[in-house]
């Protein structure tokens, strides 16, 4: 099977993305050492990208993208969001009927794909607002190091950061 060009530059797009600095947050506990994480992201990408049954997934995705008029998305060190979460932070449920994945591309920008019509319709349909709020309580949760665009999202983030800091806080 062979994806669609477009498709295929995302995807080679989205693994430079996903491959992390390597940064740590000083007051952020870190799960796994950068190493480890890397490890981990380019086993998954090599596991999707020789496996037929992941690349008829991926293909049978729509893929899309929601963009706002200013700044309000946050950029993590690990910016690939999936619904159902995975254990890993590069795993990517294929396997599920209501796979999403969700990767913040740019302080105003999103890329979606999804294969379920349901779960399109529902993020097509759902606010600016509410979307932005949910990717970035995602995005705080997984990620070590978190990225603004500036200091107006200082409000959102610092309560959630010390609720995760002390284990009280989970989106």
């Amino acid at each position: 099977m062979r994806l669609s060009g477009s498709k295929t530059l995302f995807l080679c797009s989205a693994a430079v993305l996903l491959a992390p600095s390597g940064a740590q947050a000083t007051d952020l506990p870190a799960k796994a050492k950068p190493v480890e994480y890397v490890k981990i992201c380019t086993q998954a990408a090599m596991e999707i990208s020789i496996d037929p049954t992941k690349l008829h997934a991926l293909d049978r995705m729509t893929w899309w993208i929601r963009k706002w008029n200013r700044d309000v998305i946050l950029i993590g060190d690990r910016p690939l969001l999936t619904y159902p979460r995975q254990k890993y932070p590069c795993g990517i449920p294929l396997d599920s009927r209501d796979c999403l994945i969700v990767l913040p591309i740019a302080p105003n920008a999103v890329f979606f794909a999804c294969a379920n019509p349901k779960s399109q319709t529902k993020m097509r349909r759902m606010a600016l607002s509410r979307l932005a709020n949910l990717a970035n309580q995602e995005t705080i949760f997984r990620a070590t190091c978190i990225y603004a665009s500036d200091g107006s999202h200082a409000k959102f983030i610092s309560p959630r950061l010390e609720g995760k800091i002390l284990g009280t806080w989970h989106p």
